[in-house]
């Protein structure tokens, strides 16, 4: 059954991985690259985005994780922080707790799991608070049903923050694994003031789309928030894709669909070229992200250990 399953979700990716690559190769092929001129001074700002979202999810994560008692060196817990992040590029989307399960090996496991996941927890409302709140201040002439449905995703996602409610979800998540249930959930102006800040968060992540899509051609900041929202819904849908290492092919194929939906803000092989220099972009900060800290993290161990040494 386990073997079944395996290569059911390998097939699966394939596919997905399959579509999108023929999908990117159809459209990218089409564009005139005589007539194609880079604006390298928004790929820099598309950059310095990117980064600047990872940077705050590292602040958010490291006053997040002092409530549940985890605490380390800045730089030990920027290492464990950053290199978890590319944990998320296994499947089964469970490498990333690991990865932190490791990295705080000094501290209560327990505590670290239920961090990480209200972690989560958090920075997924944000991106759903942000979607549905773009979804009701829509123009006047969009479909009333798009608004109404907004609406209804704001109300759910304001009571599921409560503790009573936070509570019970995470027990039976626990309760799957086999694990002790919780007797304290953080409290609801805590999770609120979590959500209100991986918005900001999620508003930068729109920002890396709107600034590459700017370098490859010319877009008005009147669709800024159409482009978050789309590209928040798509990277919902490819974490809900357990199969996808990383949403990797599902979040293409959703942004491929729904910008063409929102305006003709670009030529269509320009969003799909500007799609696919987004997620290179992502991936190339997370890994120098890693890869820094852990090389600042082992000079930094070896001076403290030659310091013991001397003493």
């Amino acid at each position: 059954m386990k073997k079944a399953t395996l290569w059911y979700r390998r097939g699966l990716l394939f596919l997905v991985i399959g579509a999108v690559t023929f999908f990117v190769w159809k459209n990218v092929s089409q564009i005139d690259y005589s007539k194609l001129s880079v604006s390298w001074s928004y790929m820099i700002l598309a950059t310095c985005a990117a980064l600047a979202f990872y940077l705050l999810s590292f602040a958010i994560w490291r006053k997040l994780s002092r409530r549940f008692g985890i605490q380390a060196s800045f730089v030990r817990e920027s290492q464990v922080f950053f290199v978890s992040q590319l944990g998320k590029y296994v499947p089964g989307k469970l490498t990333l707790l690991l990865l932190r399960l490791d990295g705080y090996r000094n501290h209560s496991k327990r505590n670290v799991a239920i961090a990480t996941g209200v972690e989560m927890i958090a920075s997924l409302s944000s991106w759903c608070f942000i979607v549905s709140c773009l979804l009701i201040f829509l123009p006047l002439d969009a479909p009333n049903y798009i608004r109404y449905t907004g609406i209804a995703g704001f109300i759910m996602l304001i009571s599921s923050l409560h503790p009573k409610f936070l509570k019970r979800s995470v027990n039976w998540v626990l309760h799957l694994f086999g694990k002790d249930s919780i007797d304290q959930s953080p409290s609801y102006g805590m999770m609120l003031r979590f959500v209100t800040v991986y918005m900001v968060g999620g508003f930068l992540q729109g920002l890396v789309l709107f600034f590459v899509l700017n370098a490859l051609s010319p877009v008005s900041f009147y669709y800024y928030p159409s482009i978050t929202a789309a590209y928040l819904s798509a990277v919902l849908i490819g974490i809900a894709a357990v199969f996808a290492p990383g949403g990797i092919g599902v979040r293409e194929g959703m942004l491929f669909l729904a910008l063409p939906m929102i305006a003709m803000i670009a030529p269509k092989p320009i969003i799909v070229a500007s799609v696919v220099v987004t997620r290179l972009l992502f991936t190339l900060v997370e890994v120098f992200l890693g890869i820094s800290s852990s090389i600042i993290e082992k000079v930094s161990s070896g001076k403290q250990g030659k310091r013991q040494t001397r003493t």
